[in-house]
């Protein structure tokens, strides 16, 4: 697992520890070089990387909230739809129809 991964499933102590640095310091540091908060940047990761699995694998949903570090798999449907508009198993099947497409 690279640090990425690690950081997809840390909170914000965990990846400042695994920065060596303070929390202030990290949250500072970690704006200023992705332009927005840990927990924003977090969120929109996860949810790009459900992306991923929604297209790449036949993981259920559930599975996919667990591989992404998300617990509550209602916040995160509603957050998928409010992002991309429309619900993670809709994205599914709209990416594995266009596979059978010729």
């Amino acid at each position: 697992m690279d640090n990425v991964d690690v950081l997809l499933t840390a909170d914000i102590r965990a990846a400042a520890r695994l920065a060596n640095l303070s929390v202030p310091h990290f949250r500072y540091l970690f704006r200023l070089c992705t332009g927005a908060p840990y927990a924003a940047w977090i969120k929109q990761r996860r949810l790009e990387a459900a992306v991923q699995l929604l297209q790449r694998t036949r993981l259920t949903i559930p599975q996919i909230c667990a591989k992404i570090g998300v617990q509550d798999i209602s916040h995160f449907s509603r957050s998928f739809k409010r992002l991309y508009g429309i619900p993670p198993a809709a994205h599914r099947r709209n990416s594995h129809s266009h596979d059978r497409d010729p």
